[in-house]
């Protein structure tokens, strides 16, 4: 260590000093720096830097009888009257924020002038769990004016590493309280590149409530488990967007095999769950490979999935477009080519063991259907009320289905039913094949019991007060009977069929 000073009195006073130094541990900073020279960031300095080596730093200060007033009441010299510059290897910062790990291996230069002070790193590391680190490419530390009191400040770091470490970050009171990743940081795994910025106070008096930070990272490679119930988004790239503003997380990946995008938000302050968007297409594959084939139902199917994240209680809104799809007979009667636009919507809520389809509405040209359809937790169907249930226009039905045991009954009431749409399918499908839509019997007893005032058919024949009863057995022997009336007669008849397929 090297220094010299001088002290003039000549009608004014001027002081002035020159310090040099190298290989100097930096606890020894607080001996070294003048207390009356940036004093708010020399005592942040000392609290928060309790280790490195000054490799070699210079410090020079000419002060005149105003400066030399000015420090005497604590106020800072003129910015030209001090400048100090130095390097730094090796440090480490401690709570920055509390709870916050530390910051280690820490590389820079230090800068400082009579209203100012700044520290840029090179180099560095945060390690806020085990394993789970971010190396810091470049960082910041500054105050533009120390005259202020308390002192604001800010540290801007540029870091890259796991996207679990941001997770933990995230996740400290001090920063959860505001925004944090909406998502188990167990269940994320992937790496990020990006700035955290965090604008605070130091000094005495400094407030808490004024730190606020700003997040603007890229995660790639990203795994989110159980994004929508037990699926997971893979290959992920997300961009990250926090600050006072709240949470934005927005990027595309894969889910169920097929391309996704994902959009995330979350309130300034909200501790909530956020509000998340999937949207992503299921073809004919995806929907095979995730369990969700639907028979006379072929081409791509759009998907909006509305949820809250993280996914504590089922909750989601979903939206379908079949408009891009072809409807070949899912049930009889309905057919569709590509391009005519169909769209279902429903709230997928958890039910007591089973999840049900709230608010279900389908609407597709005529076909309609609005209601309530329940699902065990396998997915077979427990239960639906729908009503209306339209095929063409003028129907009027409603449809009650409720399972009891192994056995599905269905009761199917309404002032008005146009027949032909089914009757049709039915005598296309010829009397060998089955529907496309109805394919393997589920080996479900089935009883249906239809009523309807008045049904439709060809020829504009018309039949009234139909009474219609149907039972199968597991998808082999059916029985059925019916009454109804024409204007020429009354109808009576039973069938026996050893199989339900309509001839």
């Amino acid at each position: 260590m090297a220094a010299t000073g001088a002290l003039i009195y000549r009608g004014e006073t001027r002081v002035s000093y020159t310090l040099d130094v190298e290989d100097t541990q930096i606890r020894a900073l607080s001996r070294l720096w003048p207390t009356h020279v940036a004093a708010g960031v020399r005592t942040w300095f000392v609290d928060h830097v309790p280790a490195g080596v000054i490799r070699r730093a210079h410090g020079a200060g000419a002060f005149d009888d105003a400066a030399l007033t000015a420090m005497r009441y604590e106020r800072p010299p003129p910015d030209d009257s001090v400048e100090v510059t130095g390097e730094i290897v090796n440090a480490s910062v401690v709570e920055v924020l509390p709870g916050m790990a530390p910051l280690t291996g820490i590389d820079g230069r230090l800068r400082i002038t009579g209203r100012t002070s700044s520290f840029d790193a090179s180099s560095g590391a945060l390690e806020p769990a085990p394993g789970r680190k971010l190396a810091i490419e470049q960082g910041r530390f500054s105050v533009a004016d120390n005259a202020l009191r308390p002192t604001p400040a800010v540290l801007d770091l540029k870091v890259a590493g796991s996207v679990e470490a941001v997770a933990d970050v995230l996740a400290i009171p001090a920063i959860a309280s505001h925004a944090s990743i909406p998502v188990d940081p167990g269940a994320i795994k992937g790496q990020i590149d990006g700035r955290l910025k965090i604008d605070f106070e130091i000094g005495e008096k400094a407030r808490d409530e004024m730190t606020t930070f700003a997040i603007d990272a890229t995660a790639s490679n990203l795994v989110i488990e159980r994004l929508i119930g037990k699926e997971r988004l893979e290959g992920a790239t997300l961009r990250v967007l926090a600050d006072r503003s709240g949470l934005q997380v927005s990027g595309g990946g894969r889910i169920y095999g097929a391309p996704a995008t994902l959009d995330v938000r979350r309130g300034f302050g909200e501790t909530g769950p956020a509000q998340a968007q999937v949207t992503f297409t299921f073809d004919d594959a995806a929907r095979q490979r995730a369990g969700y084939a639907m028979g006379g139902v072929a081409g791509p199917v759009s998907a909006v999935v509305k949820t809250p994240l993280p996914v504590e209680d089922l909750n989601a809104h979903i939206e379908l477009d079949f408009t891009r799809a072809v409807f070949d007979n899912p049930i009889p009667g309905m057919t569709k080519p590509a391009g005519r636009p169909a769209r279902a919507s429903f709230m997928l809520v958890k039910r007591g063991d089973g999840i049900a389809l709230d608010q279900f509405s389908f609407e597709a040209g005529s076909a309609q259907a609005q209601g309530l359809i329940e699902l065990s937790k396998e997915g077979a169907l427990r239960g639906a009320r729908l009503a209306p249930v339209r095929l063409s226009p003028g129907d009027d039905m409603r449809l009650d289905i409720s399972r009891v045991g192994d056995a599905i009954k269905v009761v199917a009431r309404g002032s008005n039913w146009d027949a032909r749409p089914m009757l049709g399918s039915l005598i296309r499908s010829g009397a060998d094949k089955p529907l496309s839509g109805v394919g393997k019997s589920s080996g479900d007893d089935i009883d249906l019991e239809f009523k309807s005032p008045i049904v439709t058919g060809h020829g504009k024949q018309i039949l009234s007060n139909v009474d219609f009863r149907l039972s199968s057995k597991g998808g082999g022997r059916a029985s059925c009977r019916s009454r109804a009336r024409s204007a020429a007669s009354n109808w009576r008849w039973r069938c026996r069929a050893a199989r339900t397929a309509i001839r």
